[in-house]
């Protein structure tokens, strides 16, 4: 941190989303053993602590293990959510495109109703507060889909933080119709009513409560 002669003032969203945005462009952007973090300077202490300690980044367990979690809660214990879960193996979505690597996602399920009318492949990500690489993953999965270059048709693309704080005060600089944001501490938290996702409609916009299938949730 150095000081400069401008003030930028107290919110520094645009900012921070503005750097993140320009790693976008860069070819080793996904180098071995290295992971960006770009955050406001009064968030850097939660990121940094968890880096010290070994928590952060996450493990590739980690991250398989997580939103496993989340979909097994919504699919087996929140009667309110209303669709059945099948886990995807993720070859089956990447298996004959030419995606490279670091664009996998963490994790793929088929959600359908109880009556099988409605059936969707959603892949999820496990996200990490200002971490740039995830963030440039998770813009290139909502392009990707949009274009329909999966192997298997993908209708979502589900974005998971571990806690809430997380979720409020991460600046996701992108804006995805096909993402939805959600942290598992509330889902876990709130398994007896209708479980509350987060979509954006601007880049620095606040995030908007929804439910699963993107309507205006009754009471986030």
């Amino acid at each position: 941190s150095f000081r400069t002669r401008k003030n930028y003032g107290s919110v520094r969203n645009k900012r921070v989303g503005n750097m993140k945005n320009t790693l976008f462009y860069l070819n080793d952007l996904h180098i071995q053993n290295l992971t960006v973090f770009i955050l406001p300077l009064q968030r850097v202490h939660n990121v940094l602590n968890n880096v010290i300690l070994g928590l952060q980044p996450y493990s590739e367990r980690m991250k398989r293990l997580e939103p496993n979690t989340v979909f097994t809660l919504l699919g087996e214990h929140n009667n309110y959510f209303g669709y059945s879960v099948k886990k995807l193996p993720l070859h089956s979505v990447y298996e004959k495109s030419s995606i490279k690597h670091e664009y996998y996602a963490d994790f793929a399920a088929c959600i359908s109703n109880k009556s099988g009318t409605v059936k969707e492949n959603v892949l999820a990500v496990l996200a990490e507060e200002g971490n740039a690489q995830t963030l440039e993953k998770i813009n290139n999965l909502s392009r990707l889909a949009l274009e329909n270059r999966f192997d298997v048709p993908v209708g979502k693309i589900l974005v998971l933080y571990k806690e809430s704080h997380q979720r409020v005060n991460d600046i996701l600089s992108i804006v995805a119709p096909n993402v939805l944001i959600g942290d598992i501490e509330e889902l876990k938290k709130n398994l007896n009513k209708e479980p509350v996702f987060y979509i954006k409609s601007g880049l620095y916009t606040a995030m908007k409560g929804v439910t699963y299938e993107g309507q205006l949730h009754s009471y986030a």
